[in-house]
């Protein structure tokens, strides 16, 4: 080694790459002006010989670059070179196996990542980050690579490792973005479809190895590496849809699909569909029953099939199980050309603790609390997010953002909102750390939601952000400018829970529990429901519904026909599972699902006023010893509906039923018609009221009331 070169060493921060830990290697290496020279500096740890092939302007020369650390350290100074900035060179790297490689160097390329978007990223406000962040393939200088980014703020060292560097967290040390917290480098070469992750040194010398928190796609599982995405290959023929794409108002019919994309069988020779396939399969069903969305359970990466895709790992990636980025893009476009919207589930309240994933990420707990209060779930399995640090909420705010503007998504639901926004959810007095006025809301995660839902109201996404609230939190729907949270809208549990409690009991008990239809009306406008019969009422419940209704088949079939129709005719929108019925069940019920799906969209009186009083009137409501509840619906022109539902298995002739006012009733809908596998004990002929006080109402009907069945009529005026 000459002795200029030896002088230009910095043998403190050589040390630091051979020992993989600088967090600045751009700093130094690559190349530098000299008084006289240039010095070039490289880390290859797997080369015999070096040299460096300069390019300056038309002419090319080959520099050999002397061993400066016997780990791989390389190092040449070279003089005479003209215009420092249009300098253009390449690493000849001889292996140890004689292989010759020509290689771009990753520490000549400036940051990605402008200084304005760190300073918004920290303080919670850089909405599209993921532009930023994860592995982004891009072309810089005419060189095609990858710029990948990361925040750990407390890591000594972050490196990018995978294929393309045998997993050698030495060779690709990234540099910390000033005291952001960010860590980058631009990699040439690197591809998509290229797996990669982070190795990440702790304090203390312990190392990690994580997949990227901002990863766009997984290797499927069980593998749990991150890989390059190709985002771009797919084109949206959706432009209109997008354009002309609002959140339903409250007085429009919504009838929601809930599916989870586990339910779909693969082709013969493989265990998952792909997305298009499901797209297909999906779409024509759901055109086919009349459903004006659908709702996917998780889609997010998850480790473990069991769970749905409850416990996310990979926020941004839609799972590998069934297919690449591009493949999802498709099935949403795909239901948007066919005029379905696509609502996509988010978990936002808590996310697994396996060791590749957010948890203990930079040897901190970066986006989960320290205090096992705060960041564990009371059963210690599901780590809690710190909504309070900005740089987490941006993370979650970022998150619902990307699947609106990336994938066109229609709505984001935010699952389990109750364990976000109270402290105490599921917890012991002394199990749960108070906020700082010495109450149990999450402060912090009501910030973010508040926080969330102006964003999509500023940009004017008109996206429906919907909360999975359990009815515990009030204000859910209320608007932010009237202190409310400014959802789009809510579940209504309380209301499907009680519901299906009531179907599971025998019929000789339902008179016991008769409340539980009644009282919900209650509160059946405190906020814009979403009435739910989702899967939460089926697995969740200990396995499916139908299995848990009590009879043979018809018993079944029957009650499943009551429940649905008073879900249907009930106030608020709906939601419906993708029940798998047995092909018995199917085959007796025929067309009932399609056709009550036709009758509610078709009839203004069963959706328009479903956020008011004014459009709901009980008729019945205190006959628990024969389970039969009727009611009307009206709609803003005063279209007028009558429901009658018989929860009991006994059947009623001439039954005499309190009518809003004088005129005509002709039934429109009944489930006990042979159609649908009942015994069509029907009112095949319109009815006129009769004047006699009944139940504190001037008017009645006589009407046939079919077992375990419902009854739907249109209500016409007639001058006295």
């Amino acid at each position: 080694m000459t002795k200029r070169l030896y002088k230009l060493m910095d043998w403190a921060r050589i040390e630091g790459v051979v020992y993989s830990e600088e967090d600045n290697p751009h700093d130094f290496l690559g190349v530098k002006k000299e008084l006289t020279g240039y010095l070039f500096q490289t880390f290859l740890p797997y080369a015999k010989k070096v040299s460096v092939v300069v390019k300056a302007g038309n002419d090319a020369k080959e520099y050999p670059m002397e061993l400066v650390d016997e780990e791989g350290f390389y190092a040449a100074y070279v003089t005479k070179l003209q215009a420092f900035d249009k300098i253009k060179y390449y690493y000849n790297v001889t292996k140890e196996d004689g292989t010759v490689t020509l290689i771009d160097d990753p520490y000549r390329f400036k940051s990605t990542i402008d200084d304005n978007v760190l300073r918004k990223f920290n303080a919670g406000i850089c909405y599209d980050i993921y532009n930023y962040l994860g592995a982004h393939v891009k072309t810089i200088d005419g060189v095609k690579g990858t710029a990948f980014a990361v925040f750990a703020p407390n890591a000594i060292r972050v490196s990018v490792i995978g294929d393309f560097n045998g997993w050698d967290g030495r060779i690709h040390q990234m540099r910390r973005l000033s005291d952001s917290g960010v860590f980058e480098i631009f990699i040439p070469g690197v591809k998509p479809y290229d797996a990669y992750k982070y190795e990440i040194k702790f304090k203390g010398s312990a190392i990690a190895i994580k997949s990227d928190p901002y990863g766009f796609m997984s290797k499927l599982r069980p593998g749990n590496d991150s890989v390059v995405a190709d985002m771009k290959s797919f084109d949206f023929t959706d432009k209109e849809w997008i354009k002309n794409r609002r959140a339903v108002r409250a007085d429009e019919p919504m009838a929601i699909y809930e599916v989870s994309l586990s339910s779909f069988e693969a082709d013969e020779g493989s265990k998952f569909p792909n997305y298009m396939e499901i797209a297909n399969e999906l779409c024509e069903y759901v055109k086919k029953e009349g459903y004006t969305h659908i709702e996917i359970t998780p889609v997010m990466e998850y480790p473990l099939d069991e769970s749905l895709g409850f416990q996310t790992i990979g926020y941004f990636a839609p799972t590998r199980r069934y297919g690449e980025p591009c493949d999802f893009m498709y099935l949403i476009n795909h239901m948007h050309e066919n005029g379905i919207g696509v609502i996509l589930d988010v978990n936002f309240a808590s996310f697994p603790r396996d060791d590749h994933g957010l948890s203990y990420f930079d040897g901190t707990n970066l986006y989960e609390h320290k205090d096992e209060r705060q960041g564990l779930t009371p059963d210690k399995k599901m780590c809690i997010f710190n909504y309070g640090r900005k740089e987490v909420s941006n993370y979650l705010i970022s998150c619902a953002l990307f699947w609106i503007n990336v994938y066109h998504a229609d709505g984001i639901k935010i699952n389990d909102v109750a364990k976000m926004v109270y402290l105490d959810y599921d917890r012991n007095e002394n199990e749960y750390v108070a906020n700082i006025y010495g109450g149990n809301e999450n402060l912090e995660a009501i910030d973010l939601l508040k926080h969330l839902n102006s964003i999509n109201e500023k940009m004017k996404l008109n996206a429906m952000i919907i909360a999975d609230g359990n009815g515990y939190y009030p204000m859910l729907t209320e608007k932010l400018s009237n202190g409310g949270l400014g959802f789009s809208y809510a579940f209504n549990t309380g209301f499907s829970d009680n519901l299906t409690d009531y179907i599971y009991k025998d019929v000789p008990s339902r008179k016991y529990h008769y409340d539980e239809l009644t009282h919900t009306t209650a509160y059946a406008y405190s906020e814009n429901y979403i009435l739910p019969l989702s899967h939460c009422n089926s697995f969740d419940a200990g396995g499916s519904l139908l299995y848990r209704i009590l009879g043979d088949d018809k018993y079944k079939a029957a009650n499943y026909k009551v429940l649905l129709g008073y879900l249907f005719t009930y106030p608020g929108k709906k939601l419906v599972f993708k029940e798998q019925l047995p092909k018995e069940i199917n085959e007796l019920i025929g067309n009932y699902n399609k056709d009550l799906l036709s009758l509610y969209k078709e009839t203004k009186a069963l959706y328009e006023l479903d956020g008011s009083s004014e459009g709901f009137e009980w008729l019945e409501n205190i006959s628990s010893e024969k389970n039969i509840l009727s009611f009307i619906r009206k709609s803003k022109s005063s279209e007028t509906v009558l429901v009658v539902c018989n929860f009991s298995d006994e059947s009623y002739e001439k039954y005499k039923l309190s009518v809003p006012f004088f005129g005509k009733y002709k039934e429109i809908f009944n489930s006990d018609s042979a159609s649908y596998g009942g015994s069509d004990f029907i009112n095949k002929r319109v009815k006129t009221s009769k004047k006699e006080k009944n139940a504190f109402r001037d008017d009645y009907i006589s009407i046939n009331v079919p077992p375990l069945g419902i009854s739907i009529f249109n209500c016409t005026k007639v001058s006295e």
